[in-house]
């Protein structure tokens, strides 16, 4: 928990901070791509609210202006410059290996050298401009180890624009008596206690700086997804990286992938927000400085939360020393809950049909004839979505001659954590022998596992279709997320002021010219004309004061966008929010996330945000007159004591707690449960089972979808999703209401309102390109978020591939996302279960689940929230076909 009586300790005095404020390269334009609803200028309240935050700010800015004037090139009063540089900071590394995503959280990796003779308390800050010009200053206080090179991790929020931009990283004294002091939170490379008070409170002298600029090649794609491979051999899921250059859109699908492999344990971070710009983190490695007894505790929770939070972590079993199920492995615990066995000599054409498709299984190309395989039984005791087979082969034992057990089969098993999944896979796609003969079909294997759909190709095979002329790049891009900004916009007290300023100059004009004058004239007293101009003007400014204050906001509130998740039989729910903070005072204001009390342990994250491009010098914002700096906890940033000036802060928040609200939850005297029909059924399954919710208001649009199976193994459709689903929409499901499945399925399907998913997906995508993404009603608003795109945000990995032959006369839409990567449910359709996604709305608009308070007081909040449960079932892998 953040303590909010330090985190002022930097207000009004952080305006030179260091390099925090101009003179850095920019990012991107900010106007690419904003909306009306992302202006600023119009999300405050109006005119004579935005005129009256500038004057102050100019009043603000000259105070500071003469306070400041004797402080040194540190910021800090007293402070002063180093004389020679006693610190020495480089750059280790920026996100992940190296593979920075903007938009998003990063790690940020520095090695730290102190020459001093004796240990010392030290902060080290990261200043990056945020989107209203202010300067957030990312901190962490460390004790130093003299001569000694030290590892310290910063954790900062890289802004859309920030490729090719410039970080900053300086160490200052810490001035408070306790930034040494250790306790909770004390961990590796000398790190002072709890993110001690000198993250947040008063620094004095600089003791050095370095600057580093990130090539804009370095950075993640913005409109592209990210997978980490622990390890030097992707086994095949590089092909998902393979991309048109024209559009940067994969050959038969939408988002390409950038692989960010090779990572070692050395190369992961401490805290969550470190893996915050990857969806997948696949540990394929087993090498010495892949070895996972190597983690840290810290790198552990990391881990841990990150999954908790969405993550999938995909473990790929190696032939040999194997230790994923040793209890020295601090990731033991979230593993599936299953028995692991090892069988040497394995034929593996005994599993081609989960390897290779069918043309490439008719073609029999080799495959090992003795390898190696795990495989995995589940545990009687495992409880719901503990081990879930995905991937079954042959039945075998540990002895051939013991009956009276249950066979080994599953190849690949899964185990739900929170709001994401850990998944084991037993075959080491790995080994030469494997990689050789290209044993892994990626659309067969890494499809079904990941929850992916689509054809996909090399880099060479595309190449040669494209000089072919068999397949088209021309795509035209669908930003199916770009709509967030104006949904949290607040608008509507802008229009007050600019409908008032408008009747109330027009009326003045009338009144205190022609029509005055006129009279005047009428009656012989022109001359008093000039009385009347001044009277009139006197009464219009009292007016206009007047109305400017009437209608001026001051209650504190936020508009917001929220994606919740929760996972039935998991203790945690997840939310992802965007929204508009007003802020009514001026000074320093706290937005910040209450924790919870003791549910779990997580390290939730604020952070500025805004849909267009900033960068990290912000060269482009509008900068208020009295923009300065902020200090925020690097490692725990809960908390956001930004500047208030009467306007609005946009921020982003990741949020990961104890259940909050009574989401959707299955009867135990009516368990869900799936049977198979007979063949002459029009359904190959049924749903039986009852469930209801207790949320703040009803539900609308509620998309029920059922995930019964994969598709039998040999399925040769790659544009297909590889799985027997059944969708419906329900128009609205009140709180307390019990929701039949079989009979909400039933009485729809009689009216031909049942579809598979597939179905259902191809019918929520255009063909060609739309921006109302196959909605009519939204022509008139091009970039709002309709619901049909919430849902696309929610299941986008499964959206349906355009099609790319050259017969295609129209635009082919490439779908993109660049602030939703995280919210993505997709890796559901690859195991059986049932899924809602319906949208919390009111006549007065959905409260958010997130606590979000400022100054300590939990603030009202209204806007859309986008209700996401599942329900795992048991076990049911597709089956092999021959």
């Amino acid at each position: 928990m953040v303590d909010n009586e330090r985190l002022s300790g930097l207000e009004g005095r952080e305006g030179g901070q260091g390099s925090g404020q101009a003179g850095w390269p920019g990012g991107g334009q900010r106007g690419e791509f904003m909306t009306n609803g992302e202006n600023r200028v119009s999300m405050g309240w109006g005119g004579f609210g935005r005129l009256c935050a500038v004057m102050s700010s100019l009043v603000m800015a000259m105070v500071l202006a003469l306070g400041l004037g004797s402080c040194g090139p540190g910021g800090a009063i007293g402070g002063g410059g180093a004389n020679a540089e006693e610190i020495k900071i480089s750059l280790v590394s920026a996100g992940l290996k190296n593979l920075p995503r903007a938009g998003e959280w990063n790690g940020i990796l520095l090695q730290v050298t102190d020459s001093a003779l004796q240990p010392r308390e030290v902060v080290i800050q990261c200043p990056i401009q945020d989107p209203d010009g202010d300067t957030t200053l990312y901190r962490r206080a460390i004790t130093t180890n003299p001569g000694v090179k030290q590892n310290v991790w910063l954790y900062v929020f890289m802004p859309f624009g920030s490729e090719g931009s410039t970080l900053t990283f300086e160490a200052f004294e810490a001035t408070d008596k306790n930034a040494g002091a250790g306790g909770k939170g004390a961990g590796t490379s000398g790190e002072a206690s709890a993110v001690a008070a000198g993250s947040t409170g008063g620094v004095g002298r600089l003791l050095g700086r370095s600057s580093t600029t990130i090539n804009e090649s370095n950075f993640s794609r913005r409109y592209s997804g990210q997978i980490a491979i622990v390890g030097r051999n992707a086994g095949g899921i590089d092909l998902y990286s393979v991309r048109s250059a024209v559009s940067g859109a994969t050959p038969y699908g939408h988002e390409a992938v950038d692989l960010n492999d090779g990572v070692r344990v050395a190369d992961l971070p401490d805290r969550w927000m470190g893996l915050a710009t990857v969806s997948t983190l696949v540990w394929i490695g087993n090498t010495l400085d892949q070895d996972p007894l190597a983690l840290t505790e810290a790198q552990a929770s990391a881990i841990k939360q990150w999954i908790q939070r969405g993550g999938h972590f995909v473990v790929v079993f190696p032939t040999v020393s194997q230790n994923w199920t040793a209890p020295s492995n601090k990731l033991a615990d979230i593993g599936p809950r299953a028995q692991v066995a090892r069988f040497e000599g394995v034929r593996l054409d005994e599993y081609r049909a989960l390897l290779r498709d069918a043309q490439q299984q008719r073609e029999r190309p080799p495959l090992p004839s003795s390898a190696i395989v795990h495989l995995f039984k589940a545990l009687p005791e495992a409880k719901q979505g503990e081990a879930v087979s995905i991937l079954d082969g042959p039945g075998r034992r540990v002895a051939e001659n013991d009956a009276n057990t249950a066979a080994y089969r599953s190849l690949v098993m899964r185990r739900s954590v929170g709001a994401g999944a850990v998944t084991w896979v037993g075959l080491d796609i790995s080994t030469p022998s494997i990689t050789a003969v290209n044993a892994v079909q990626t659309d067969v294997f890494w499809n079904r596992v990941l929850g992916r759909r689509g054809e996909v190709v090399s880099g060479s095979k595309f190449t040669s279709l494209l000089q072919k002329n068999e397949i088209t790049e021309s795509r035209s891009a669908i930003d199916v997320d770009d709509g967030i900004a104006s949904s949290i916009a607040k608008t509507g007290a802008a229009a007050k002021g600019v409908l008032l300023a408008f009747v109330v100059f027009i009326a003045y004009w009338i009144l205190a010219g022609p029509l005055a004058f006129k009279v005047l004239k009428g009656s012989g007293r022109s001359q008093h004309a000039w009385i009347i101009f001044a009277g009139v003007s006197l009464i219009f400014t009292a007016i206009s004061w007047g109305g400017a204050n009437l209608i001026k906001p001051t209650k504190t509130e936020a508009q917001h966008l929220t994606f919740i998740t929760e996972v039935a039989g998991q203790n945690t729910q997840h939310a992802k929010v965007f929204a508009s903070v007003f802020l009514p005072k001026f000074g320093t204001s706290t937005i910040a996330v209450r924790p919870e009390d003791g549910v779990i342990e997580s390290q939730n994250a604020v952070a500025p945000w805004a849909m267009y491009a900033t960068g990290l010098g912000g060269t482009s914002v509008e900068k208020f007159p009295d923009s300065r700096g902020y200090p925020v906890v690097s490692r725990s940033p809960e908390a956001l004591p930004v500047p208030a000036r009467s306007t609005v802060k946009t921020v982003m928040v990741d949020w990961l707690g104890g259940p909050r609200w009574k989401m959707p939850m299955a009867l135990p005297e009516a368990p869900i449960s799936v049977r198979a029909l007979p063949e002459s059924s029009t359904r190959p399954y049924a749903i039986t089972g009852q469930i209801k919710h207790e949320l703040p208001a009803a539900l609308t649009n509620v998309r029920v979808i059922v995930v019964y199976r994969q598709f039998s193994l040999g399925s040769s459709d790659k544009r297909a999703i590889l799985a027997s689903t059944a969708a419906v929409t329900v128009p609205e499901w009140q709180p307390g209401q019990v929701l039949d499945l079989s009979s909400v399925f039933d009485s729809v399907n009689a009216r031909s309102g049942v579809s598979s998913l597939q179905t259902f997906m191809n019918n929520l995508v255009p063909t060609q390109q739309s921006y109302n993404f196959n909605r009519p009603q939204e022509e008139d608003k091009p970039r709002a978020l309709s619901e049909d795109r919430l849902v696309g945000l929610s299941l986008f990995s499964v959206l349906p591939p355009p099609d790319v032959s050259p017969s295609m006369t129209g635009n082919v839409p490439h779908l993109r996302r660049s602030a939703t990567h995280g919210v993505d449910l997709s890796r559901w359709v690859t195991q059986p279960c049932v899924m809602v996604i319906g949208h919390l709305a009111t006549p007065t608009a959905s409260p958010c689940p997130v606590p979000i308070t400022v100054d300590g007081e939990v603030i009202p909040t209204s806007g859309r929230t986008v209700v996401r449960w599942i329900y795992p079932l048991e076990s049911s892998p597709p089956e092999q076909t021959r």
